[in-house]
Protein backbone atom coordinates (compact mmCIF):
# COMPACT_ATOMS: atom_id res chain seq x y z
CA UNK A 1 0.00 0.00 0.00
CA UNK A 2 0.71 3.46 -0.42
CA UNK A 3 3.22 4.98 2.37
CA UNK A 4 1.05 6.98 5.04
CA UNK A 5 -2.07 6.96 3.12
CA UNK A 6 -0.24 8.80 -0.16
CA UNK A 7 -1.63 9.02 -3.62
CA UNK A 8 -0.01 7.10 -5.92
CA UNK A 9 -1.18 6.47 -9.64
CA UNK A 10 -0.26 4.07 -11.95
CA UNK A 11 -1.67 3.82 -15.68
CA UNK A 12 -3.75 1.39 -16.49
CA UNK A 13 -6.21 -0.46 -18.76
CA UNK A 14 -9.49 -2.04 -17.72
CA UNK A 15 -11.40 -4.23 -19.53
CA UNK A 16 -15.48 -4.95 -18.49
CA UNK A 17 -15.01 -3.29 -15.12
CA UNK A 18 -18.17 -2.53 -13.09
CA UNK A 19 -19.94 1.05 -13.88
CA UNK A 20 -17.27 1.68 -16.41
CA UNK A 21 -17.05 1.30 -20.52
CA UNK A 22 -16.30 -1.83 -21.77
CA UNK A 23 -12.37 -1.21 -22.48
CA UNK A 24 -10.85 2.22 -20.75
CA UNK A 25 -7.69 3.26 -19.96
CA UNK A 26 -6.99 5.14 -16.20
CA UNK A 27 -5.20 4.85 -13.45
CA UNK A 28 -5.01 2.66 -10.04
CA UNK A 29 -5.04 5.09 -7.38
CA UNK A 30 -4.08 4.36 -3.66
CA UNK A 31 -5.55 6.28 -0.56
CA UNK A 32 -5.08 4.03 1.84
CA UNK A 33 -6.70 0.56 2.36
CA UNK A 34 -8.22 -0.05 -1.45
CA UNK A 35 -6.95 0.99 -4.33
CA UNK A 36 -9.73 2.70 -6.73
CA UNK A 37 -9.79 3.43 -10.82
CA UNK A 38 -10.03 6.53 -11.73
CA UNK A 39 -11.11 7.12 -15.47
CA UNK A 40 -12.44 10.10 -17.44
CA UNK A 41 -15.87 10.60 -19.05
CA UNK A 42 -17.55 13.07 -20.76
CA UNK A 43 -19.01 14.67 -17.49
CA UNK A 44 -15.52 14.58 -15.81
CA UNK A 45 -13.48 11.81 -14.28
CA UNK A 46 -15.10 8.84 -12.43
CA UNK A 47 -13.79 6.14 -10.23
CA UNK A 48 -14.82 2.18 -9.13
CA UNK A 49 -13.85 1.48 -6.00
CA UNK A 50 -11.63 -2.04 -5.99
CA UNK A 51 -12.59 -3.04 -2.71
CA UNK A 52 -15.43 -4.39 -3.18
CA UNK A 53 -13.96 -6.58 -6.09
CA UNK A 54 -11.84 -9.65 -5.32
CA UNK A 55 -8.72 -10.02 -7.16
CA UNK A 56 -8.11 -14.26 -8.40
CA UNK A 57 -5.04 -14.23 -10.09
CA UNK A 58 -1.79 -11.86 -11.25
CA UNK A 59 -0.44 -13.00 -14.33
CA UNK A 60 2.51 -11.85 -16.34
CA UNK A 61 2.57 -11.87 -20.28
CA UNK A 62 6.06 -10.10 -21.26
CA UNK A 63 4.18 -7.27 -22.95
CA UNK A 64 1.91 -6.52 -19.79
CA UNK A 65 0.35 -7.76 -16.62
CA UNK A 66 -2.99 -9.09 -15.96
CA UNK A 67 -5.02 -8.88 -13.14
CA UNK A 68 -8.00 -11.18 -13.42
CA UNK A 69 -10.97 -10.13 -11.30
CA UNK A 70 -13.27 -12.71 -9.37
CA UNK A 71 -16.18 -11.96 -7.43
CA UNK A 72 -17.98 -8.48 -7.52
CA UNK A 73 -17.08 -7.57 -11.40
CA UNK A 74 -18.53 -8.93 -14.52
CA UNK A 75 -17.06 -12.36 -16.04
CA UNK A 76 -13.79 -12.03 -18.21
CA UNK A 77 -13.17 -8.25 -15.97
CA UNK A 78 -9.76 -7.66 -15.33
CA UNK A 79 -6.92 -5.31 -15.58
CA UNK A 80 -3.94 -4.31 -17.51
CA UNK A 81 -0.63 -3.12 -16.62
CA UNK A 82 2.49 -2.35 -18.79
CA UNK A 83 5.24 -4.60 -17.83
CA UNK A 84 7.09 -1.88 -17.30
CA UNK A 85 4.66 -0.67 -14.60
CA UNK A 86 4.47 -2.02 -11.01
CA UNK A 87 5.83 -5.65 -10.46
CA UNK A 88 3.89 -9.31 -10.30
CA UNK A 89 5.24 -9.01 -6.42
CA UNK A 90 3.88 -5.29 -5.72
CA UNK A 91 0.71 -5.92 -7.47
CA UNK A 92 0.08 -9.10 -5.51
CA UNK A 93 0.76 -7.25 -2.33
CA UNK A 94 -1.50 -4.24 -3.30
CA UNK A 95 -4.59 -6.41 -3.59
CA UNK A 96 -3.34 -8.76 -0.34
CA UNK A 97 -3.09 -12.01 -2.61
CA UNK A 98 -0.29 -14.27 -1.35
Amino acid sequence: MALGGGLRGSPVAAHRLPDAPRFIMGWLIVTGDAPVFVFRKWGGPSLVDLERIRVDEIVDRGFFRRVDLGKGADPGACLFFASGGPSTESLRAEFLLG
